[in-house]
């Protein structure tokens, strides 16, 4: 059964300021987000809402501050969250640090987790880590199948994947130097525009220097043949706005999780389901 939201929110609505603009930008990143400001109904009954919340979002993101850990409410969405975790034996409690709170008051239940630091300047982390939290969000809401014979490591090994990619065979070899020519023209364009199809931040235009200068023009490029060929972008009969967007829209997620798979030390796998769709997963 499909989650109705990606994410819940958990936090103190003392820290709603810094909340609000992390909702803002995973909603803008095309996540459904379940806050008690949008999703609370008046004379909802509080704690049924929160619990519906929790059992049918993907992932939750709790945010840990001085003023939550004095928070029953928070301290019981946690609650809910970890025995969830138990349950299904997997993980999608991910710990946002903000504020000054010491690591070292962490709940038990999130000690050994692996946290996303926002702590003493927000404005200035949060600008370095905005990619990742998102990045990390998306891979846990939308995990890959448990078996796959097609998984690489985001870095090296998956750049050597696309680059030695070969079309499925539903493309001549007169189509496939017409997609090189494609792919270079939809990278230019991405660089005129300096910016991700979703997105006006800087951060996309430095992910994709950045892959430019560690694997060329070439390496770049035939990533995104690949994504235009699995998503059967037609260049003789033709395509819809629509499918380039979402041939854009990955084109930019892998962009950007080549800078996430720096954080998570290269655990961070890809690969292609068995329908043939493009994935990222995070370790379990």
């Amino acid at each position: 059964m499909c989650a109705q939201f990606d994410v819940f929110i958990s936090y103190s609505s003392n820290d709603r300021a810094i909340i609000g603009k992390i909702v803002d930008d995973l909603t803008e990143a095309g996540m459904t987000v379940w806050w008690d400001e949008a999703r609370m109904l008046p004379a909802a009954r509080i704690r049924e809402a929160i619990n519906e919340g929790i059992r049918n979002s993907s992932v939750v993101l709790i945010f840990i501050s001085s003023r939550s850990l004095r928070s029953r409410w928070v301290l019981n969405e946690l609650d809910a969250a970890m025995l969830r975790e138990i349950h299904e034996r997997r993980s999608f409690v991910i710990p946002v640090l903000i504020g000054r709170i010491n690591s070292e008051l962490l709940p038990d239940d999130l000690r050994g987790k692996k946290y996303i630091d926002l702590r003493h300047n927000f404005q200035k982390r949060y600008t370095v880590l905005r990619t990742y939290l998102i990045a990390a969000v998306r891979a846990l809401a939308y995990p890959a199948p448990e078996e796959t014979e097609n998984e690489y490591a985001v870095g090296d090994e998956l750049a050597r994947f696309f680059i030695d990619y070969q079309y499925t065979g539903r493309h001549g070899a007169e189509i496939s130097k017409n997609y090189a020519m494609f792919a270079a023209d939809i990278l230019d364009a991405l660089a005129e525009a300096g910016r991700d199809p979703d997105s006006e931040d800087e951060e996309f235009t430095e992910a994709m220097q950045n892959y430019i200068d560690r694997y060329g023009r070439y390496g770049a490029t035939k990533m995104i043949e690949f994504h235009l060929d699995i998503n059967h972008i037609d260049l003789t009969d033709g395509f819809t706005e629509e499918e380039l967007m979402d041939v854009l829209r990955e084109v930019s997620w892998t962009f950007l999780m080549f800078v996430v798979q720096d954080y998570l030390k290269g655990q961070m796998t890809a690969g292609i389901d068995s329908e043939g769709k493009f994935y990222y997963r995070t370790p379990r």
